[in-house]
């Protein structure tokens, strides 16, 4: 029997799929961390998955930890240029 995790780590969980994959994909995650009540983290370029799963973010470059806080909050005000000019590049 498999038991359940308390955190899952997923590195670019839609990496290879298309958009109906993608949902597919969030929806499982959603669920299993609803049913298990577990944390997740996970690596993405994918400013809208991060939107929709995440409930904080950490961004960071080279190495160094540029932003980190409450999701909503961060994607709404960034408090970096830096993390202004990933947000930008990738929303337009």
């Amino acid at each position: 029997m498999i038991q359940p995790h308390q955190l899952l780590l997923l590195d670019e969980p839609t990496s290879s799929t298309d958009i109906s994959g993608n949902e597919l994909v969030e929806n499982l995650i959603i669920r299993y961390r609803a049913a298990n009540n577990c944390g997740l983290i996970f690596a993405t370029h994918a400013l809208s998955q991060a939107e929709r799963l995440a409930d904080r973010i950490l961004f960071f470059s080279a190495g160094r930890i540029i932003e980190y806080g409450p999701a909503k909050q961060l994607l709404q005000q960034p408090q970096t240029a830096e993390f202004a000019n990933f947000l930008h590049f990738w929303r337009y």
